[in-house]
């Protein structure tokens, strides 16, 4: 993931809540008397540190998408197959309890279970909105989706 991000970074720009944190920064700084190469150097490293946040959370979001997207995959293939009996064989959202935890959307989502036979039913969650796999559910979102049988 840091190596991707290393890559993203290259090519991405900061959002524009990100833009306007650091020229808060920049005023707050220029505010406390800090000025000249002191205030360029310090608001250089905070514009830095967001777009590297930034690149991260581009580049874990989307590899934990993909990695979703191909166990989902997986599964309806071998449900095609015959080899999951969609009768037994029921998706369960994992919560990952961990700093980036979403209270709102992910955490009253677990162990919510979606049965295979329905296997294109989406969870619906607290806000309404329909999601797949739980990397849809919000950009650091570090949940998954695992098969279960009864």
């Amino acid at each position: 993931m840091q190596e991707t991000a290393r890559e993203i970074r290259q090519l991405v720009g900061l959002l524009p809540r990100q833009a306007t944190a650091v020229q808060n920064f920049r005023a707050r700084l220029e505010g406390e008397g800090v000025g000249g190469d002191k205030l360029e150097a310090r608001v250089g490293r905070y514009a830095e540190a967001q777009l590297r946040r930034r690149a991260m959370t581009i580049s874990r979001t989307e590899i934990l998408r993909s990695s979703s997207e191909g166990q989902l995959g997986m599964w309806g293939e071998a449900k095609t197959q015959g080899l999951l009996d969609p009768a037994k064989t029921f998706r369960r959202w994992i919560v990952t309890r961990d700093d980036r935890l979403d209270v709102e959307i992910c955490e009253p989502m677990d162990d919510e279970e979606r049965g295979l036979a329905a296997f294109s039913q989406p969870w619906r969650l607290p806000d309404g909105r329909q999601v797949m796999v739980p990397q849809e559910a919000h950009p650091q979102c570090r949940c998954a989706a695992a098969l279960e049988f009864q």
